[in-house]
């Protein structure tokens, strides 16, 4: 194997381990990506429920203070859902971002791959040519044998 061969296979090497980082990243992300739709949901049914409550609560009577807590933590609630509508956003960006990279990297490495393949070729149709060359050499070397008087 020559010089440029055992770079090739170095370079591949480094760029299967830079795609497999990147897609690591890009498992990761979506990971948290999908945690944060699970709090989101999770934030959303606790407000619909605390709504429900509420509602219960004031057909049966409720004092002015209890109905101000309850207010004020669906605010609260709210403020949360924001929050995580931010976070499950900022996620998604990551996901691009992280698939971004991971596309680069898988097409970096198909490059290599190609070169790597080409060079394969190259060196296959030069030993070619030599056992080309020397078979004809052979050939004229028995045919000079057989035509020469004894």
């Amino acid at each position: 194997m020559n010089r440029q061969q055992n770079s090739l296979l170095t370079l591949i090497e480094l760029a299967q381990r830079q795609l497999d980082d990147a897609a690591l990243a890009l498992k990761r992300a979506a990971q948290k990506h999908q945690q944060a739709q699970q709090q989101l949901a999770t934030l959303q049914q606790y407000r619909h429920d605390y709504v429900e409550r509420l509602q219960q609560s004031s057909q049966t009577g409720l004092s002015l203070p209890n109905y101000h807590n309850f207010r004020q933590f669906i605010t609260t609630l709210d403020d949360a859902i924001t929050r995580q509508n931010t976070v499950l956003s900022q996620c998604s960006e990551q996901i691009d971002k992280n698939r971004g990279v991971w596309m680069r990297k898988k097409q970096q490495l198909q490059s290599y791959e190609m070169l790597q393949k080409r060079h394969i070729r190259q060196h296959q149709r030069l030993e070619q040519r030599q056992e080309q060359r020397n078979n004809d050499e052979l050939a004229l070397q028995q045919r000079r044998r057989h035509s020469q008087p004894l």
